[in-house]
């Protein structure tokens, strides 16, 4: 797996892979092997004990840019999946992945490109030669199968999960009424919070008793488009 993401960007793509490899950390002892990649300029973010390594995981550092490995599967044809000691699956987790040779491949996707964009061109082309894609959403295993032409048997719609949360919690809060809906991110412009404050007024209009709450910094356009 992509681990530099992980280690280097605590929200978002980091976190998703922190908890991708913490789960498969827990089947270690079920005829799993886990190796991880960590290849990239950065420095480390996120604090070793967060990571929920168990030490039965194999992990490999490289402290080159990633571009490098590119050129190197070009001239020699070697991918990541070859300096893992060699492996069945290869996660990535990036726009842009790593060049891999013989393993299988799979990736998370949970945003598209906006339509007829060079990157919508560019996700496509990157999203059709995964042998597994994951989203989140029956809106985007839509997107997948009728708009970029995946077959079906590639596209896996999975649930999003909300363990990182619990775990920070030594007990867990009541419900409360009406339902609160938890929007996390920058309260900026080009984060569609228009479209999520419709969304709300929807569930309202069909007796839906809830309430909103935007949890995030901004980049001085707090509430526009609101």
């Amino acid at each position: 797996m992509d681990y530099w993401p992980a280690v280097t960007h605590a929200p978002g793509v980091g976190r998703a892979a922190r908890e991708l490899v913490r789960a498969l950390a827990a089947l270690a002892d079920q005829d799993l092997a886990l190796r991880l990649l960590e290849c990239g300029r950065g420095t480390a973010a996120v604090h070793p004990a967060a990571l929920g390594l168990t030490g039965a995981e194999r992990r490999r550092r490289l402290a080159l840019p990633r571009r490098v490995l590119r050129g190197l599967q070009r001239v020699t044809g070697v991918g990541v999946d070859s300096l893992l000691g060699g492996v069945d699956v290869f996660h990535q987790v990036l726009a842009r992945p790593l060049p891999v040779r013989n393993a299988l491949q799979t990736i998370a996707v949970s945003e598209f490109a906006p339509a007829g964009t060079w990157d919508a061109r560019e996700q496509t082309i990157l999203l059709r030669s995964m042998d597994c894609v994951f989203v989140y959403s029956e809106h985007a295993r839509r997107v997948l199968l009728d708009d970029m032409q995946l077959p079906p048997e590639r596209v896996h719609q999975v649930p999003v999960g909300c363990d990182h949360w619990a775990r920070e919690l030594s007990v867990l809060p009541e419900r409360v009424a009406p339902a609160e809906i938890v929007v996390l991110g920058s309260v900026a412009s080009g984060r569609h919070h228009g479209t999520i404050v419709a969304a709300l007024s929807e569930l309202r209009r069909r007796g839906v008793a809830c309430r909103l709450r935007l949890i995030g910094g901004s980049d001085g356009a707090r509430g526009e488009g609101l």
